[in-house]
């Protein structure tokens, strides 16, 4: 039986944006064991976040809400999200992450050696597997988090307000640190914010764009061969183009 795995994915204000998050995690996380599930912690949202993940967790019983009425620490949040998790890895994203899931891979093959692991953001990343403590007054919080649960015991019992990666460094467990540099796109989070497009319809409106394009450049008239008719009968673009044109555009 495949170890199980619990993703804290804590949210703010982010109904346009929470469908971005928690798309590509269902995509990645199915690669690593089928025993997973993404526990999305609204931590205090004055918008319609909560309606939102309300109407994402209906097709998906891997997605738990939690929501707390108002805005709470990191602490709160990441205890409130343990409570409603029961995974035995643990993979939690900062609220302020800005990587994609690029590195998500290498966290998971990283527990197989360890019991913590973490990638930093690009700026503050260190190089080596073993980043220094935390600096005075607390360190930057890194932007994806993976730890066993046995190991977060302490880290409960002690009800520290401490990010769990620091507090765990300081009582010599072996950080296992991700190069943020090395990792590639794969599945960032989409500009536009929504849920990924299914692949044929993204495929479909790329090449309604790009017969679009070439629809409006004039057509080139290829110079006549030696001996052929001083006329040509002339090329009907394929049906097919116009139909997916007119299901991209919503015609």
């Amino acid at each position: 039986m495949k170890i199980s795995l619990s993703a804290l994915l804590p949210v703010f204000n982010n109904q346009a944006t929470v469908g971005s998050l928690v798309s590509p995690l269902l995509d990645v996380l199915a690669e690593f064991t089928h025993r997973f599930e993404i526990v999305v912690i609204d931590n205090g949202s004055t918008d319609a976040t909560a309606e939102v993940l309300a109407e994402l967790a209906l097709p998906y019983p891997q997605i738990n809400r939690v929501v707390l009425p108002r805005r709470s620490d990191w602490a709160s949040v990441v205890r409130a999200g343990l409570k409603h998790s029961t995974g035995e890895i643990v993979l939690h994203r900062s609220e302020r992450c800005q990587s994609g899931t690029a590195g998500l891979s290498e966290l998971w093959q990283a527990m197989r050696l360890g019991d913590v692991a973490v990638i930093r953001p690009r700026e503050t990343a260190a190089l080596g597997s073993i980043p220094p403590l935390p600096p005075e007054g607390g360190a930057i919080e890194p932007d994806w988090q993976m730890v066993r649960r046995c190991a977060l015991d302490g880290w409960m019992r002690t009800k520290s307000s401490r990010d769990w990666v620091s507090f765990l460094a300081a009582r010599g467990f072996a950080v296992q640190e991700i190069d943020p540099r090395t990792l590639g796109p794969r599945f960032a989070p989409r500009p536009n914010g929504g849920l990924r497009l299914p692949v044929a319809l993204e495929y479909a409106r790329a090449t309604a764009a790009a017969a679009q394009a070439r629809s409006a450049q004039p057509a080139a008239t290829p110079a006549p061969s030696p001996g052929a008719p001083s006329h040509t009968r002339p090329t009907r673009r394929p049906n097919y183009l116009d139909r997916i044109k007119a299901f991209a555009l919503g015609e």
